[in-house]
């Protein structure tokens, strides 16, 4: 073989090796980039499963713990806890599941265009009444249809409704025996409500059994003498973002996906999680009350500087100026009370006026001093959690100012709650 063709062989070898190298190399790094990529996903996949935003877990001793929410089964409760482990507790351990998705339960404001109606059984819903069309009659006026805008159409007897609010108002007086009408000129009827629809009101006032027809636009509140009813069996309940309360025989969570079943509205209703803020889950055993829901009274204080200061109450919150003493009646069979005492500080407020926070809380169950917390710019919140003597008839909370006097010394009780064993 002459010297140029085997030259001519050689370079054809090293040009076969070359693709055949190239190849291999290709492969492997194409391996690698799928074992890269899988791992990259699978990590992506386990920290966004972790770092999702959180919602708090509290157990059935008021403990809570921030925790990752993935699942609600009828039987446990699915989670990834601070070490981005995956968890599972029994739903007899879980009480509440609040500030979902770091969700807050804000106060409604309630108006002609998005009112407020509560049941006698604490289920709240916001809407307004159902327009009827243009030349209808509504038949039965003791039957109002409430429009919500997550439920839709309601069927509700007057008999069950607690009160209807049209404007950021409340009576003053506690509740009657014969309902209220709080008219926009500010006047007060009392009577017996016969019917509401999207028009009017009837109120049967007096003695002589006089009917009064009033436009319902001149209404700003509405509230009526039904006693409290509590329900048959446990029922959990469910604070919705827009400030709806429904109980319901059962909830669960799949795939951002609540389904909610045994309301007395719907067989079963289907909504997505970012509508859902809190959910007490009942227990056979156990059920958390809000302390903003007992009767209660002020002692003593609300005012400053000739200036009154009274006591905001509602069942996400209870606010106190110093010095104040406000007292809450507890139910029979409580056994523990908890909630996050902190300064209420305003965004009004001057920064370097907090300084001048300064201020002591004591708690009493009925004349027995249970617990005093001190307050300050370097002590701004407590966690309270205490158990209840049985028997005990009051808990009572006495907001005390400081050296500094009390115009910074105002505290918030977040998420109040009572435990009650059944």
């Amino acid at each position: 073989m002459s010297m140029r063709c085997r030259l001519e062989s050689c370079v054809k070898n090293l040009h076969q090796i070359h693709i055949w190298c190239s190849d291999s190399v290709f492969v492997f790094y194409l391996c690698l980039s799928v074992l890269i990529c899988g791992y990259l996903s699978l990590t992506s996949n386990v920290i966004a499963q972790t770092q999702q935003p959180l919602t708090l877990l509290v157990d059935d001793q008021l403990q809570y713990q921030s925790v990752g929410l993935e699942s609600i089964t009828e039987s446990a409760i699915g989670f990834f806890d601070s070490n981005w482990s995956y968890q599972q507790l029994s739903r007899q351990r879980v009480l509440q599941l609040r500030n979902i998705e770091t969700r807050r339960i804000e106060p409604v404001i309630p108006s002609q265009r998005l009112a407020l109606l509560t049941l006698t059984d604490g289920q709240q819903f916001v809407g307004r009444m159902q327009q009827l069309p243009q030349g209808a009659t509504q038949t039965d006026s003791s039957v109002i249809t409430w429009q919500s805008p997550i439920l839709g159409p309601l069927k509700i007897s007057l008999d069950r409704i607690k009160s209807m609010y049209f404007a950021p108002i409340g009576f003053r007086d506690g509740q009657q025996t014969d309902d209220r009408i709080l008219l926009v000129n500010g006047d007060q009827l009392k009577g017996f409500l016969l019917g509401v629809t999207d028009k009017q009101i009837e109120l049967e006032i007096g003695d002589q059994a006089t009917v009064a027809k009033l436009p319902l636009d001149q209404v700003h509140a509405i509230r009526l003498a039904n006693p409290v009813t509590t329900p048959d069996k446990p029922q959990h309940r469910l604070y919705l973002v827009d400030g709806t309360v429904l109980l319901c025989g059962d909830v669960l969570l799949s795939r951002q996906m609540v389904t909610v079943t045994g309301t007395h509205w719907h067989e079963v209703t289907r909504l997505p999680m970012r509508e859902v803020a809190r959910i007490d889950l009942a227990s056979r055993t156990q059920q958390l009350t809000a302390l903003g829901s007992q009767s209660y009274k002020l002692l003593a204080g609300a005012q400053a500087f000739g200036v009154d200061f009274p006591p905001t109450v509602n069942v996400g919150a209870v606010s106190m100026q110093a010095p104040t003493t406000l007292q809450f009646d507890l139910p029979s069979d409580v056994s523990r009370f908890a909630a996050d005492a902190v300064i209420d500080w305003q965004a009004s407020d001057p920064p370097r006026a907090r300084n001048w926070t300064d201020f002591s809380l004591t708690v009493k169950l009925d004349d027995k001093v249970t617990l005093e917390l001190a307050f300050n710019s370097k002590s701004p919140e407590h966690r309270i959690n205490i158990p209840i003597t049985p028997g005990s008839k009051q808990i009572t909370f006495q907001v005390t100012p400081g050296l500094n006097g009390p115009v910074m010394d105002r505290v918030k009780l977040v998420e109040p709650v009572l435990l009650i064993e059944r």
